[in-house]
């Protein structure tokens, strides 16, 4: 990681993991005073992997899809996401996502920021998941 008073260059495997199942995340805005408006978070899938129904309370989610693709469900509606898609989901929103045959990477903001250390997540397991 590289810091001046004007910008901050950090390679991403440099970045802490956080998992949630099969998913690996790493928060890249964590390092710096951009945290306290938003988080920024590199997301990566395997192929084949599902999340199950999840919400978030508190934060608006934008997810851009780098590589890859995955089917998002929301609630009753089916969307297959491709890189270079973008998505917005409100908060309270639910969601769920299957990672396409090459899994994918994606980048996510969440505004207000996401507090890791109050759980801002509602999981439903449905039947048939």
């Amino acid at each position: 990681m590289q810091k001046t008073n004007k910008c901050l260059k950090l390679n991403i495997k440099e970045v802490p993991l956080r998992k949630l199942g099969k998913a690996r995340i790493r928060v890249l805005n964590s390092f710096d005073a951009s945290a306290k408006k938003l988080t920024m978070t590199h997301v990566f899938l395997p192929a084949g992997e599902k999340l199950p129904f999840f919400k978030h309370n508190k934060t608006d989610e934008w997810i851009y899809i780098i590589e890859g693709s995955v089917n998002v469900t929301l609630n009753k509606q089916e969307l297959c996401l491709k890189a270079g898609d973008c998505l917005y989901l409100r908060r309270k929103t639910w969601h769920s996502f299957l990672a396409g045959e090459r899994g994918v990477k994606a980048i996510s903001l969440y505004y207000p920021p996401i507090n890791w250390k109050q759980q801002d997540v509602e999981i439903e397991y449905r039947v048939g998941e």
